[in-house]
């Protein structure tokens, strides 16, 4: 059984600070604290360790003689915040190490995964009340890092205050729907959560009932073919285990994700980022990226097996 995190492994926890180093409340985001919340618990249930990462973009290399002593206060500041949430978390039982690092945050987090041989990634999206009513986005770095890396990516939105209660695997039937069900199942166990499955039927072949009699009771008919086949497809992934609930929608993925997580209070959605139908190149494009912002749920988005990340 495909499990993203095991005793064994670590966690890579993403964090970031005020830009300002003189502000009172010197601390993470509401939305990292919440990501830190559900890595702590994933590592208390699992055995795993934790590692925190703090990395620091250059933002002022034209003023660099000006900034130094901004800079200086900031990274002091930096660095006792983060000793103070490790020893807090090594106080809670888990085996934490803080991390350091300069350049740009997507690029130095994957590169960080790969050298800690971490077995995955948690990053929170961010607040932004501009944007969709609950105000929660995915920043292009938490896009970066969903793109490019090898390891799963557990993206927080922080949208529940209590711990996961409803995971929800969204499967188009290809190869990597086991893995999906899987990596679901390991998150329910985790969390001792509800669990369902979202699969949204591919109807396109009803196009050529278009033009013949009884259209309409042609593609009824097609329809319901198509969606027993689906049924019973899942039902022998799953080996006909009935603690799955099972949600067929006849919508469209981009339309069906959001709306039944909406729909079924779902706080974590699994997911793989690249697929055969209506998901596929989830992560890539336009729409796939819409689809990922409309989710109001966390999401932990997997990559197919043996899928290498062009960050070296």
């Amino acid at each position: 059984m495909f499990a993203p995190i095991e005793s064994s492994s670590r966690l890579l926890v993403c964090l970031t600070f005020p830009a300002d180093p003189y502000v009172d409340n010197f601390e993470i985001a509401e939305t990292e604290q919440h990501a830190l919340a559900q890595a702590q618990h994933i590592a208390k249930s699992t055995g795993a360790g934790m590692d925190l990462l703090y990395v620091r973009e250059r933002m002022y290399e034209s003023l660099a003689d000006r900034v130094a002593e901004f800079e200086g206060d900031h990274l002091r500041r930096t660095r006792e915040a983060m000793k103070a949430i490790q020893q807090k978390c090594i106080a809670a039982g888990t085996d934490t190490e803080i991390h350091f690092a300069n350049g740009m945050a997507w690029f130095e987090i994957i590169k960080h995964a790969t050298a800690l041989n971490s077995g995955m990634i948690v990053v929170s999206a961010r607040r932004d009340k501009s944007t969709r009513k609950d105000g929660i986005v995915l920043g292009s770095t938490a896009r970066k890092i969903v793109r490019k890396s090898h390891v799963p990516v557990w993206v927080d939105k922080g949208t529940r205050t209590e711990p996961v209660v409803h995971v929800m695997a969204a499967i188009d039937l290809s190869d990597a729907s086991g893995r999906v069900l899987e990596a679901a199942d390991w998150a329910a166990s985790t969390y001792v959560a509800k669990k369902s499955i979202l699969h949204c039927p591919d109807y396109s072949g009803e196009i050529i009932f278009t033009r013949m009699p009884d259209a309409m009771a042609r593609k009824d008919e097609y329809r319901s073919e198509v969606t027993m086949s689906a049924v019973n497809s899942i039902r022998e992934l799953t080996d006909d285990d009935s603690s799955w609930n099972l949600v067929v929608d006849p919508r469209r993925p981009a339309k069906a994700i959001p709306e039944v997580t909406e729909e079924e209070d779902v706080d974590l959605v699994v997911l793989n980022s690249v697929s055969r139908t209506g998901i596929a190149g989830f992560i890539i494009g336009n729409t796939a990226e819409k689809i990922l912002h409309a989710i109001p749920a966390s999401m932990l988005v997997l990559k197919p097996e043996g899928w290498s990340s062009p960050v070296s």
